[in-house]
């Protein structure tokens, strides 16, 4: 991927923080010039999860002020973009591979959840204080998440799977696993809290 970066302004924000590691100028100055590749490789990466690619860039910036080792690139800093950005590539795939490896509640198990609930609350019918609680917690949960968890957990709730999902809400269907799996994790955690 060819970079445009242009290399005197590099070389001298790398030579700044080469002589004083915790230039704060200096870091905004190589912020400014370098987050656009590593947030677009990230965001390429971690398949078009904005979130995620932001949390990553945030990462490799920590980790070149942890590692960089300026002095080595002085000489040549043509080739500090490509060694920022292999650090990138190394962080995205390390975030992808735990949110793959993560154990999630299957679609099926989810949906059949899902009908415990939606029967549960037809017994309710019988029973209006308990009706009333149930409704409570549902109503409290769902209060507590910005509006686009909410749609998400309605849609959910509605019984829509995955592929219905990203497309209603225009997102490609990795970002929409993404999200319900946060959003399951986020109503187990509460669940248990309750």
């Amino acid at each position: 991927m060819p970079t445009i970066i242009p290399t005197e302004r590099l070389a001298a924000i790398l030579k700044r923080l080469e002589r004083e590691h915790s230039d704060e100028e200096g870091w905004k100055m190589l912020y400014l010039l370098l987050w656009p590749i590593i947030f677009a490789t990230a965001y390429r990466i971690l398949r078009g999860d904005r979130g995620l690619a932001a949390d990553a860039g945030q990462e490799v910036f920590l980790r070149l002020y942890r590692y960089a080792r300026f002095e080595e690139f002085i000489e040549r800093p043509d080739s500090f973009p490509a060694y920022a950005l292999t650090i990138c590539k190394n962080v995205s795939r390390n975030y992808l591979s735990k949110i793959l490896r993560e154990p999630s509640v299957s679609e099926d198990t989810f949906q059949e959840s899902l009908k415990r609930f939606e029967e549960g609350r037809s017994r309710d019918v019988d029973n209006p204080e308990l009706a009333a609680i149930r409704s409570d917690e549902l109503s409290t949960f769902l209060s507590t998440l910005d509006s686009e968890d909410r749609h998400l957990a309605e849609l959910l709730l509605n019984g829509a799977d995955t592929s219905s999902i990203a497309q209603r809400l225009g997102l490609r269907y990795a970002t929409a696993a993404v999200r319900i799996h946060r959003l399951r994790k986020v109503a187990h955690n509460s669940m248990k809290t309750s």
